[in-house]
C-alpha cells in the first residue's frame, strides 16, 4: 500500500549516478555554408554557457554531412569542446546500418568525441523500427547508446533490449497548462537506473508546410520552469533542444542568415527567426549547469533576461498556426488561448533587486515570482501587456538607481503579411566579469520542494504535500525547492485512497492526512481494496469524437474518433481517453484534386492509411510516403530565385522573347550590346547644395574684447553640367516576380545607366543616381523591349558569360547605386560642416523624376518642420527640424499626409502592400527612416539627425532596404565591416541626493560598406532636459500639478509604489520615480546601445539644527483603499535657496528611503519613525487625529506641526491605492 510512496522517493535519489553533462541538440544541415570561424564562435559560445557537447543531428543523405563533420571535428579538437552523433532517422528516412558503424568508427577516435564509461556516447531521434541493427551497431563500434524513441514511450522503448539510457522529446506542455513531469517520471521508472537524458528547451513555434508542420507548443516561463524541475528530478543528463533549430523556434545559438535554408524548404510563409535573437536564454546557463552538476554555484557576474512575443496573440491572424497538435493526437486549440501576452524576465543576481517594466513609455512596477530563499540565484517573473504597445524596457533597480537595463523591440500591432509570429523575441545584459560576487548558501543536496502542482485530482494533493517536502516523482511535479517550510504537527490519522483509486494516491494520502489535510475527493481514513486503472490518471485528454462540414463530415467523425482532429477542419465535440488506431493498410492518402490540400491533405493521409479514403474528398496512392514531417529535406520543385537571362532576350528583333522559371523569380538580364559606342546627351542639373560660412562675432564688454566663430549653413540651388555619357552596353532593371500562382506575365524593361561623378566648386563632387532619372519614353536607338515570364521548368534561358548585375531594392535611390556608401548619398553636403543636414529632396522614389516631382503613386515627397527647416530646400539646418515623408494621392508639398485614407508617412501603400506594413510585390513603395533620431517602431523622425527614405520591393520594410545584400551594386574595391559610435557623456548634480552624476551614453552601429572607415563621435550635454522624457511627462496626472504650491512651481512626478515582497518584511523598501526617454535607434545593420551612470556623493557635514540659508522639507504621504491607510514618507536633503526642486533637470532621478507605517482598518496611532530627516537621525512623526495635521519632531530640533497641502483631493491617483493628501512639514 506504500508502494507509490517507497517508488518515486527511492526513485530520486537513484536517479543520476555519476557526474552530470549538459548537451545541446546541433542541426548539421544548417552548417552547410559554415567555416571554420562559424564553428569556433558557436563552440565557445557554448563553452561560456557552460555546455558540455553538440548533439550532431545527422539526416541521413544531406550532402552537408561529410564537410560538416570534418570541420566540426577539427575545430573542437583544438578548441576543447565535445561532440556525439544524433542520427536523425526522420528526416530522410532510416540510416544503413553499415554506415552507423562506418561514422562512429571514423570519429570516435577523435579528442573531442564525448565519452561516457569510456564509451562513444551515441543518440538518435526516432528509428525505433531499426531496432535490430544496434545489436550489431555497438558490437562493432563499443558505443554508449540512448537513443529518442519518443513515439514509442519509455516502456516500449527499454523493451527492445538495445538501449542503455533513453532521451525523451518531450520538452514542451501541454495545451494552456505549465510544463510537468510526469513524462519523465515515466523514463526514470523504466529505465530503473539506467541514464536518462532530460530535455529541455524554452520555446517552440513552426510554420513549414513543406515538412507538413505548423503548431506551437507554451514556452512563456517555460524556461525558467524547466530548470527548476531539472534540480529536483537530477537526471544523468540534459539536453537543450535546440542550439540551431530555427524553423522550431527553440534555438539559443546565434542567428546566421546563411543558415537559414529550411525556411525555403519548407515553403514557410516568411523567415519567423530573423531578427528575433535568443542568444539572451544562455545568460542564465552557467549559474542552472553548474548548480545541477555540483550541487552549488557561483555568480560572478549578474545577468537580466527578457523575452516575449512582439504583437498581442489578437492582433493579426494566426496563419493557420493551431496550439498543440494533431499529427501527436493531442486535442488542438487556437494559439491565442494558449499563448500569454506578457513580457517574461529572469535575473541571475546577488542580492534582492526590483523590477521595472515599461511598454510604449508607460512603466509599470512589475514582482517576481520566483525569488531564491537565499537572495542568491535565479529570479524569475512577469508582467501583462495590458494593452500597452510600442518599445519595452526592463530595468533593474538597486539602491534606488538603474543598475541593469534592456532596451528591447517594439509591441505592435501589425505583423509581417499580417501574420502572426509566434516566435519570441530575447535580450540580455550583463554586468561586468568580475571576481566571486556571490555563491549559493545552501547545497542543493540539503534542499527539499517548496512548491508543487499535480494533474486533475492529484493537485490538491500534491500542492499541499510539495509545500512541506514531499513531491513525489510520479504523482506531483515539483515547482520550487529551497530551506523548506515547517511542517505542521502531526495528528497521527492515518489516509487511505477511496475506493475506485490506484496505488499513485497511497503515499499522498498517507503524509497529507496526517498533516492534517485529507480530502474526502482523494482520502479516507478506511482502508479499501485498490483499484488499478487502465489509463494513467496523469495524462491529458483527448478527442473522441468530432464533426466537420460537407464532405469533411466522414472525415473528422473517423478521425476525431481516434484522436486525429485538426482545428482547421474539425470540431471535437468529446474528449477522453485516447483510442489509439494504428494504420492497416500501405498507402499515402492525399487531397482530391479540387479539394484544399491544407484542410483535407492530412485528414486524408491519417484516414486512408486506416482503411477509411473516401471518395471525392481524398486519393490514394499504394505505398507509404518516405521521411517524415519533422526533420530537414531538399525540396525539388521550390522557387527559382534569382535567375540570370542572356542580354538577347531583350533584343526585340530576336524571338521569342521568353523567360521561364518558377515563381518566385527574380530575373536578371544581362546588359544589351550596342552595336556602335552610343552618346546619351544628358544636360544639366539642377540640385541644393549645402554651403557652410564661418562667422566671427567680437564682442567687448569693460575692456575686455572676446572674439566667437559660429558656423553658418544655407542651401543653395546649383546648376551642373552633366557630361555627355558614351555607353557601350544599356542595363536593365531587374524584373522580380512574387507571385507564386501567377502562370504568365510580361513587362517592359527599363534602362538604368550609371554616371560617373562630377566634380565641382573646391574639392567637391556630385554623385548622381543611375540615368534616366525618371520612367518616360526615351529617344534610344535601341527600343526599350517588352519580355514575357511564363511558369514552368525548366528555367532559362540561362546567362553565361557577360551577364547582369542583381540588384534588390530602391533604398531611397535606383538599385544600381550603392546606397551604403556616404558619398554617395550625402555628397550634396559641405565637406567643410562638421555637422551636416540631412535630407534635401523634394521626393523620391522610382516615380521621383529629376525636378523633384512625383509623376506617378510610387513617390515620396519629402521636406520638413521647424524653425531649423529651409522650406525651399527641405532640409534641415538646426536642432529645431523634423523631416516629414509622404507617399500617396492625399499628401501635401510639405511632406505631410493631408487626407488620411489617401496617403501614409510610414509603412507602406500601393496593391502588393500587406497590412500597411511590408512591400511584397513591385506594385508598392514604403516609408520609413535610418539615423539616430529615427523612431523605428513608427517610422518617424523625431529629430534633425534622421533621414526618410523609400523603397519598392518585397526585401522594402519601412527604414529602407532590408535586403541580404544591401541594397546596391554587389561589386566593391574595398567592402569592410566599420562601426560608428557616438558617445553622449551628460553630467548633472543631485542637490536633494547630495550627489553628482555622470552618464555615458554609447551608441554603436556597424554595418558593411565600400572603402569604410570606423568613425567615433564624443558629445557634451547638461542636464538632461524634460524634452527627452517628453512621453513619461505627458502621462502625469493633472491633479498632481498643485505640488506648485510646494516647490518651486514645479509639478510631482507619478509616484509608483511597490507592491510588498511576499514573506519577507514590506516595512521599509524604496520608492523610485521613472521618467525613461525613448530609446535611440538606427537603420544600420547592427545596433548596439550601452549606457553608464556613475553617481560620487558630496559629502555634507550633517547639522544638528537648519541653517537659514533656505528652506528644507520632509512631505508625508496618507493613502486610502477602501479602509486601510498607508503613511509614506520622504526625505528632502538640503534643499537650498537657488537651487529649487527641477526634476526635468535631473532626469527624474527623486530617489528616497520610504517608511511606510503597516496597514490597518484604523489609522496607525504609532509614531512613523525612526528616521533620518536633514542629516538628522531619530526623527518621528505622530499622525493628528482623524487623518489630519500631525508633528515631526528630531533630535534638536522643536516639534513641527506640519500643514496640509488643501490644493491636493482624493481624485489624484497613486498606484496602488488613492492619494488622499500630502502634508509638508517645513523647518
Amino acid at each position: 500500500m506504500r508502494y507509490g510512496w517507497v517508488w518515486a522517493t527511492a526513485l530520486l535519489f537513484a536517479c543520476r549516478v555519476e557526474a552530470a553533462a549538459v548537451f545541446a541538440h546541433f542541426m548539421v544541415t544548417n552548417s552547410a555554408n559554415y567555416t571554420s570561424d562559424d564553428w569556433t564562435k558557436d563552440m565557445e559560445l557554448a563553452q561560456d554557457a557552460h555546455i558540455d557537447a553538440f548533439a550532431l543531428n545527422m539526416a541521413y543523405g544531406d550532402p552537408t554531412n561529410t564537410e560538416a563533420l570534418k570541420a566540426a571535428f577539427s575545430v573542437a579538437d583544438s578548441v576543447g569542446f565535445k561532440l556525439f552523433f544524433s542520427f536523425d532517422y526522420a528526416g530522410n528516412g532510416d540510416w544503413p546500418m553499415i554506415d552507423v558503424i562506418h561514422l562512429i568508427n571514423q570519429y570516435r577516435v577523435h579528442s573531442s568525441y564525448f565519452l561516457y564509461r569510456g564509451k562513444a556516447l551515441v543518440s538518435t531521434f526516432e528509428g525505433p523500427g531499426r531496432a535490430q541493427d544496434w545489436s550489431t551497431i555497438k558490437d562493432s563500434t563499443g558505443c554508449f547508446f540512448i537513443p529518442s524513441w519518443s513515439s514509442l514511450g519509455a516502456k516500449p522503448a527499454v523493451e527492445t533490449g538495445v538501449v542503455d539510457g533513453l532521451f525523451s522529446w518531450a520538452a514542451w506542455p501541454w495545451g494552456g497548462e505549465d510544463m510537468s513531469t510526469y513524462i519523465d517520471a515515466s523514463y526514470v521508472q523504466y529505465l530503473a537506473g539506467r541514464p536518462f537524458m532530460m530535455p529541455v528547451s524554452p520555446w517552440f513555434y513552426t510554420n513549414l508546410p513543406g515538412y507538413k508542420k505548423n503548431w506551437m507548443w507554451r514556452g512563456d516561463h517555460l524556461w525558467h520552469d524547466r530548470w527548476q524541475e531539472v534540480l529536483y528530478l537530477q537526471p544523468e543528463f540534459v539536453q537543450i533542444i535546440s542550439w540551431n533549430d530555427y524553423g522550431e523556434s527553440h534555438y539559443i545559438g546565434p542567428l546566421y542568415d546563411k543558415a537559414m535554408e529550411a525556411f525555403k524548404i519548407g515553403k514557410a510563409p516568411f523567415n519567423y527567426a530573423t531578427h528575433m535573437p535568443h542568444d539572451g536564454w544562455r545568460a542564465t546557463l552557467p549559474f542552472w549547469i553548474d548548480l545541477y552538476k555540483t550541487g552549488k554555484a557561483e555568480v560572478t557576474k549578474e545577468s537580466l533576461v527578457t523575452w516575449y512575443r512582439l504583437s498581442p496573440a489578437a492582433a493579426c491572424g494566426s496563419g493557420g498556426t493551431s496550439g498543440n497538435t494533431a499529427s501527436q493526437l493531442q486535442i488542438e486549440f487556437s494559439p491565442a488561448q494558449i499563448a500569454q501576452d506578457r513580457v517574461f524576465f529572469s535575473a541571475i543576481l546577488t542580492r534582492f533587486t526590483e523590477v521595472v517594466v515599461s511598454i510604449g513609455g508607460v512603466a509599470k512596477q512589475a514582482a517576481w515570482s520566483a525569488v531564491p530563499d537565499d537572495d542568491v540565484g535565479a529570479f524569475h517573473g512577469s508582467v501583462t501587456f495590458d494593452g500597452r504597445t510600442g518599445p519595452v524596457e526592463v530595468y533593474l533597480i538597486r539602491d534606488g538607481s538603474i543598475y541593469l537595463s534592456i532596451s528591447g523591440e517594439a509591441i505592435s500591432e501589425t505583423c509581417e503579411n499580417g501574420i502572426q509570429n509566434w516566435n519570441a523575441w530575447v535580450g540580455s545584459t550583463t554586468s561586468a566579469q568580475g571576481n566571486v560576487l556571490a555563491k549559493t548558501s545552501l547545497s542543493l543536496t540539503k534542499q527539499k520542494c517548496m512548491a508543487g502542482t499535480g494533474a486533475n485530482n492529484f493537485s490538491g494533493l500534491c500542492q499541499f504535500a510539495c509545500k512541506y517536502g514531499y513531491c513525489p516523482l510520479g504523482a506531483c511535479t515539483c515547482t520550487k525547492i529551497g530551506l523548506g517550510h515547517l511542517k505542521p504537527n502531526s495528528t497521527g490519522v492515518m489516509g487511505f485512497p477511496i475506493a475506485g483509486e490506484g496505488a499513485s494516491y497511497s503515499g499522498l494520502c498517507n503524509f497529507d492526512c496526517n498533516l492534517g489535510f485529507c480530502p474526502p475527493s482523494a482520502c479516507g481514513t478506511v482502508e479499501v481494496p485498490l483499484s488499478t486503472p487502465s489509463v494513467s490518471p496523469f495524462l491529458p485528454p483527448a478527442c473522441t469524437s468530432g464533426t466537420g462540414i460537407g464532405n469533411l463530415a466522414g472525415l473528422c467523425d473517423f478521425g476525431c474518433a481516434h484522436g486525429f482532429c485538426p482545428i482547421n477542419a474539425c470540431t471535437c465535440t468529446g474528449q477522453g481517453a485516447l483510442n489509439v488506431m494504428s494504420p492497416t493498410v500501405d498507402v499515402t492518402g492525399q487531397a482530391a484534386p479540387g479539394q484544399d490540400p491544407v484542410i483535407y491533405g492530412p485528414l486524408c493521409a491519417y484516414t486512408c492509411q486506416r482503411g477509411y479514403c473516401p471518395d471525392g474528398a481524398c486519393v490514394s496512392h499504394s505505398g507509404s510516403s518516405t521521411g517524415s514531417d519533422s526533420g530537414p529535406g531538399r525540396d525539388g520543385n521550390g522557387a527559382t530565385g534569382d535567375l540570370f537571362v542572356p542580354g538577347s532576350i531583350a533584343d526585340p528583333n530576336s524571338s521569342p522573347n521568353i523567360v521561364t522559371g518558377k515563381a518566385p523569380i527574380n530575373i536578371i538580364v544581362g546588359p544589351t550590346i550596342l552595336p556602335t559606342p552610343t552618346v546619351f546627351v544628358i544636360g544639366p542639373v539642377v540640385i541644393p547644395i549645402e554651403v557652410v560660412k564661418t562667422v566671427t562675432t567680437t564682442v567687448t564688454v569693460s575692456g575686455q574684447t572676446s572674439v566667437t566663430s559660429s558656423l553658418s549653413r544655407t542651401v543653395q540651388s546649383t546648376t551642373l553640367a552633366v557630361p555627355d555619357h558614351t555607353a557601350h552596353e544599356i542595363p536593365w532593371w531587374n524584373w522580380n516576380i512574387t507571385d507564386p500562382g501567377i502562370t504568365r506575365t510580361s513587362t517592359t524593361l527599363f534602362p538604368s545607366i550609371s554616371i560617373g561623378p562630377i566634380p565641382f566648386g573646391d574639392h567637391r563632387t556630385f554623385y548622381p543616381p543611375p540615368w534616366p532619372w525618371s520612367n518616360t519614353s526615351l529617344s534610344l536607338r535601341v527600343p526599350t523591349p517588352t519580355i514575357t515570364f511564363i511558369q514552368g521548368d525548366p528555367p532559362g534561358p540561362t546567362c553565361t558569360s557577360g551577364c547582369g548585375k542583381k540588384c534588390t531594392s530602391f533604398c531611397n535611390k535606383p538599385c544600381l547605386l550603392n546606397c551604403d556608401e556616404p558619398e554617395q548619398t550625402d555628397s550634396w553636403t559641405d565637406p567643410a560642416d562638421p555637422d551636416p543636414p540631412t535630407g534635401h529632396t523634394k521626393c523620391s522614389g522610382p516615380d521621383c523624376d529629376n525636378n523633384g516631382n512625383c509623376t506617378g503613386p510610387y513617390c515620396m515627397k519629402t521636406s520638413c518642420t521647424g524653425s531649423d527647416c529651409d522650406t525651399e530646400h527641405h532640409v534641415c539646418l538646426g536642432p529645431n527640424c523634423r523631416q516629414t515623408g509622404c507617399a500617396g494621392s492625399g499628401c501635401d508639398d510639405d511632406g505631410t499626409c493631408k487626407i488620411p485614407f489617401f496617403c501614409v508617412t510610414s509603412g507602406c501603400i500601393g496593391p502588393d502592400c500587406i497590412a500597411k506594413h511590408q512591400c511584397v510585390g513591385p506594385n508598392c513603395i514604403t516609408i520609413g527612416c535610418t539615423g539616430i533620431d529615427c523612431e523605428a517602431s513608427t517610422g518617424d523622425c523625431v529629430g534633425c539627425h534622421c533621414t526618410k527614405v523609400s523603397c519598392t520591393g518585397p526585401n522594402c520594410k519601412p527604414g529602407g532596404c532590408m535586403a541580404e545584400n544591401g541594397c546596391g551594386d554587389e561589386e566593391c574595391d574595398s567592402p569592410a565591416t566599420v562601426s560608428a559610435c557616438t558617445y553622449l557623456v551628460t553630467s548633472w548634480s543631485s542637490w536633494y541626493l547630495a550627489s553628482s552624476t555622470t552618464a555615458t551614453e554609447t551608441h554603436c552601429a556597424t554595418k558593411t560598406a565600400c572603402n569604410g572607415q570606423d568613425t567615433v563621435v564624443t558629445k557634451t550635454a547638461g542636464a538632461p532636459e524634460c524634452s527627452v522624457d517628453s512621453a513619461y511627462w505627458s502621462s502625469i496626472s493633472k491633479d498632481a500639478e498643485s505640488y506648485d504650491t510646494t516647490i518651486n512651481g514645479k509639478a510631482m512626478p507619478k509616484v509608483y509604489v511597490p507592491t510588498d515582497r511576499p514573506g519577507y518584511d514590506g516595512s521599509k523598501f524604496t520608492l523610485t520615480e521613472f521618467g525613461f526617454a525613448d530609446a535611440v535607434t538606427t537603420s544600420s545593420d547592427q545596433t548596439e546601445t550601452t549606457a553608464s551612470t556613475t553617481t560620487t556623493m558630496i559629502h555634507v557635514k550633517p547639522t544638528s539644527q537648519p541653517t537659514d540659508s533656505g528652506k528644507i522639507a520632509t512631505f508625508f504621504l496618507t493613502v486610502f483603499e477602501s479602509s486601510v491607510s498607508w503613511i509614506y514618507q520622504w526625505d528632502i536633503l538640503d534643499h537650498m535657496a537657488g537651487q529649487p526642486y527641477d526634476p526635468c533637470k535631473t532626469k527624474s532621478d527623486f530617489v528616497a528611503t520610504a517608511n511606510t507605517v503597516p496597514p490597518g482598518p484604523d489609522f496607525p496611532n504609532e509614531d512613523l519613525g525612526p528616521f533620518q530627516s536633514h542629516g538628522i537621525s531619530g526623527c518621528m512623526y505622530t499622525a493628528g487625529k482623524d487623518n489630519t495635521v500631525g508633528t515631526m519632531t528630531c533630535p534638536g530640533v522643536s516639534s513641527i506641526t506640519c500643514q496640509k497641502d488643501s490644493d491636493y483631493d482624493s481624485h489624484v491617483d497613486c498606484f496602488p491605492a488613492s492619494m488622499t493628501y500630502v502634508l509638508s512639514c517645513w523647518w
